[in-house]
This record gives structure tokens, C-alpha cells and sequence, in this order.
């Protein structure tokens, strides 16, 4: 006669696994986190699109970042050629009073993080200004000034819900008069979800070596989510991540 299977047998699980999926819970609550917590981020899913946004003399130039048929940020430039003297200013403002620019529009490093817990973003950020008196007098200067394919950070909003994405741009100056160029745009679709400068379609955009010029540091660094492999080893693994 064919004994009956027990309940543990019937549900498909051995003993060893579930001392295991105990084990894995134990730690967990010990953390206090629960397994549920502890599943993986929703990949990311950005959308990148080349451009090709030039901004210089006396212009507007509204950016939609998201194609929504609302402008998200704007280049502006203002020049006064009144004289043989002349000086001009390029800067972005943010659209929408939500938005903005981190770091203060600073240029960021490929590969920085936009979007970490408590960054700063602010509405508006001079890109660069310039000033010629004589073709012997003459002047660059701004945080942008003659850098070459760095990454302006963007926070925005889509229907009330917060994204991150990243502006390429480079700026060139000769005898005062800017020039500022963006030539790609990418966000994340997901809300709240940071976003690496020069990342776009899950990879890091490729640098030329010959691009350069000055860059913020990368700010708060991403700490790793902990992990069942990593809760299973015991407290002090827990207390390394905490520390990281």
C-alpha cells in the first residue's frame, strides 16, 4: 500500500530548501527588511535622441525632453553688439517651476549620477559669458567655457511624477562671443529613477579621448540594494553594506 506524500513533498519543496528559504527570511527580518523588499529594481528604460540645438546672439530655444509638446527647459542668449564693444551671456532656466538643473547646471562627467537622494537642483544655470573691448581685449568665462561633450543633468516632471535625464552639450568661445551646442537628450520613463550622464539604452555612451575639459565629482556614490546571497552570510556582511 502507497503511503500517502507528506504536505512538504506535495508542495514541491525538500527540506534542505526550506531550511534555506528560513535562513534567507531570519536574515532578512534581522535587517529589517522583508524578502518582498528585497526583489530586483525595475530595469531602467531611457529613451535617448540625438540633436542638434545650437544657441548663440540674442535667442530662445524651448527643449521638450519628453516630446509631450510642453517645453521642459530652455537655452537663452543675450548679446549686446550695440558697439564696436560687446558682451553676451548664455544660460538655461528651467520651464517649469519644478524642474531643474543639478549641480547648477555644472558640466557633468559621463558616467555621473543624476537623480541620488537630497541632490541639489536649481531653476537656472549660466552656461557662459563673454566680453570683447578690442581684438587685443577680450574674455571667456563660465562653467561651461570651452568644454567639450559634457553631460548637463535634468530633473523634470511627467504627469506629476519626477524624472531624470541628461543634456550633451559642448560650448566653444573665441574673442567673447559663445556658442553652445547640445547634440543628445535621454531620460528614464521610470519615475524617481536615476539615471547615469551618457547612459542610453542600458549601456554608457562612448567618449572620445579627445573630449574634455573640467567636470564635477560623481556626488553621493550608488549604494548596492542588499541581497538574499548577501543577507544569507550573516551580520556582518549586513554591517558592511551599511557602512558602504
Amino acid at each position: 500500500m502507497n503511503r500517502p506524500k507528506s504536505n512538504e513533498n506535495q508542495a514541491g519543496i525538500s527540506t534542505s530548501a526550506r531550511h534555506k528559504l528560513q535562513t534567507y527570511t531570519m536574515a532578512a527580518s534581522a535587517a529589517g527588511v522583508s524578502v518582498l523588499a528585497l526583489a530586483a529594481p525595475a530595469p531602467a528604460e531611457i529613451v535617448y535622441k540625438p540633436a542638434d540645438i545650437a544657441i548663440s546672439g540674442n535667442d530662445t530655444i524651448p527643449i521638450d525632453i519628453d516630446g509631450d509638446g510642453v517645453a521642459d527647459f530652455s537655452l537663452n542668449a543675450i548679446s549686446d553688439t550695440t558697439s564696436s564693444r560687446f558682451s553676451d551671456i548664455i544660460f538655461a532656466r528651467a520651464a517649469q517651476s519644478s524642474n531643474g538643473f543639478a549641480a547648477g547646471g555644472a558640466p557633468l562627467a559621463r558616467g555621473v549620477q543624476i537623480g541620488y537622494a537630497n541632490q541639489q537642483f536649481s531653476s537656472f544655470g549660466t552656461i557662459a559669458q563673454g566680453r570683447f573691448n578690442s581684438p587685443r581685449s577680450w574674455f571667456c568665462s563660465g562653467q561651461w567655457s570651452k568644454v567639450r561633450a559634457r553631460y548637463l543633468g535634468l530633473k523634470f516632471m511627467i504627469s506629476g511624477q519626477t524624472h531624470y535625464g541628461w543634456a550633451k552639450m559642448s560650448e566653444t568661445c573665441h574673442k567673447g562671443a559663445n556658442i553652445a551646442v547640445i547634440t543628445g537628450l535621454a531620460y528614464d520613463t521610470i519615475p524617481n529613477q536615476s539615471i547615469l550622464a551618457g547612459k542610453k539604452k542600458g549601456k554608457l555612451e562612448a567618449e572620445s579621448l579627445n573630449e574634455g575639459g573640467p567636470a564635477t565629482p560623481s556626488g553621493t556614490p550608488v549604494r548596492e540594494p542588499a541581497t538574499l546571497g548577501m543577507l544569507a552570510k550573516g551580520a556582518s556582511a549586513l554591517d558592511i553594506w551599511r557602512r558602504e
